[in-house]
């Protein structure tokens, strides 16, 4: 079962944090967040042409620090990049919540942003055919940003 694990500080309190994930978080697409007794916990479903399948991201908050922990039902390479992109997702939200208090934060892990525009909203797709190439490489990756619609 995939994972991924995001942990980085934060100078604000518990109270701060509840309330950040509660107006952040609770309009995270195809999800549906749920308290828990450390935080909160998002359960995503996404459809591919392979099936639906979940991902759980669990997100507490610890002594100034912030730890999300995502899991898949699914396996392999596609899954795995879902939860990762779903985790930096989390934490971009977090990040963005927490700058519009006016705080700052300690990183201790890197977050997906656009060369162009700065923006975390990244989303991964496949890659397409293409007039120019073919089929050649349509199975790849790409990151798509939301804000300037960038490829990358």
């Amino acid at each position: 079962m995939p994972k991924n694990f995001i942990t980085f500080k934060v100078p604000i309190s518990e109270e701060e944090f509840t309330k950040i994930c509660v107006r952040e978080l609770s309009n995270f697409p195809n999800s549906q967040l749920s308290r828990t007794e450390n935080g909160f916990v998002i359960n995503e479903k996404t459809n591919l042409l392979s099936g639906t399948y979940g991902v759980n991201a669990n997100i507490e908050y610890l002594n100034g620090e912030i730890r999300i922990d995502a899991k898949c039902g699914g396996i392999g390479p596609v899954q795995q990049k879902h939860v990762n992109e779903i985790s930096q997702m989390i934490q971009g939200i977090i990040l963005r919540g927490i700058a519009s208090s006016g705080d700052s934060v300690e990183e201790n892990s890197n977050v997906v942003k656009c060369p162009k525009c700065g923006s975390t909203q990244v989303q991964l797709s496949k890659r397409g055919w293409t007039l120019a190439t073919g089929f050649i490489g349509s199975g790849k990756q790409q990151r798509v940003c939301m804000n300037c619609m960038y490829k990358f």
